[in-house]
């Protein structure tokens, strides 16, 4: 591996590198600092990608040292740390089987954007999406312990997403394009969105979790395109339904939406009787009209 391959890839296993490179007892000098950050920056934008594998982009809870700056320079600090990673996701990331937020772990979109060109995004730790573009991310996974802020942002998402942990709309948007997957996109786990749009040109369709576990308090945009419409249904027999919050939009075009895909509110459930429930009540109805019609026969003798 040439060096220059090296540094993106010790740039992107940040779990490893850069806590270890930038921690406050290796930071020798700021000069030192200077010529690595030069050296990583070299190395990023000539995109040269190194081998596959995970690659867990984060800035360690309470690690505010940067390429950079010595520990003299305390809040400026975090800024290089991001950048880093910026520059790494958009350069980079597209060689990587997925992009992992560890646990304990942070990542901050800035403000110009995020691009992972399809690569799969785990969370286990934080993202924080603030007001900026995740774009093109692949599979988006939330672990138990995974936190995503929406903020005021935007997440593009080109194929599944699960969610066990926790995510924060916030007013921002997700949306689903189904640019990196070739196969139904399917959204599964409780889930509340501000705006969500899912669209498609080609046919595509989104399989909606059975259930009531997807809420849009915002806008829900549907959105295919002319003789190729965009194709809505359950994940399974049941019906699945897409709760929509009191203030509540839907924007559709060009959609085909199957009989168990609900919009709106879920119907409340018909009470219903099991076979020894109606003959029970069979029985009850036999005994009121034995009853009534022995005092209606006694009110006739009585009357005689």
């Amino acid at each position: 591996m040439q060096r220059r391959e090296v540094l993106c890839h010790q740039v992107l296993q940040c779990g490893t590198w850069l806590p270890n490179q930038f921690k406050e007892t290796e930071l020798k000098s700021s000069k030192q600092n200077h010529v690595k950050w030069a050296r990583l920056r070299r190395a990023v934008r000539a995109g040269v990608a190194a081998p596959g594998g995970a690659v867990p982009l984060v800035r360690p809870k309470g690690f505010t040292q940067s390429p950079r700056r010595t520990p003299a320079h305390g809040k400026k600090a975090a800024g290089g740390v991001r950048l880093a990673l910026s520059l790494a996701a958009l350069l980079c990331g597209s060689a990587y089987a997925q992009v992992v937020v560890p646990l304990g772990g942070d990542l901050n979109v800035p403000a110009g954007g995020m691009d992972l060109a399809c690569v799969p995004l785990q969370v286990q730790g934080t993202v924080n999406v603030n007001a900026g573009l995740l774009s093109t991310v692949g599979n988006v996974g939330i672990d138990p312990s995974g936190v995503v802020n929406g903020g005021q942002g935007t997440i593009t998402v080109g194929g599944n997403w699960s969610s066990s942990g926790q995510f924060n709309p916030g007013t921002g948007t997700v949306v689903f394009n189904g640019g990196c997957t070739a196969n139904p996109v399917t959204i599964s786990g409780t889930t509340v969105f501000n705006n969500l749009k899912l669209t498609s040109s080609t046919d595509g369709t989104f399989v909606v979790p059975v259930g009531t576990q997807l809420t849009v308090n915002g806008t829900l945009t549907l959105q295919g395109a002319p003789g190729h419409p965009l194709n809505l249904v359950s994940s399974g027999a049941q019906t699945a339904v897409i709760t929509l919050g009191p203030n509540a939009q839907v924007v559709r075009d060009n959609v085909t939406q199957a009989p168990n895909v609900q919009i709106g509110a879920a119907l409340a459930a018909i009470p219903t009787l099991s076979e020894w429930g109606l003959a029970l009540l069979s029985l009850l109805v036999a005994a009121a009209a034995f009853w009534h019609g022995r005092k209606q026969r006694r009110r006739s003798m009585n009357h005689s």
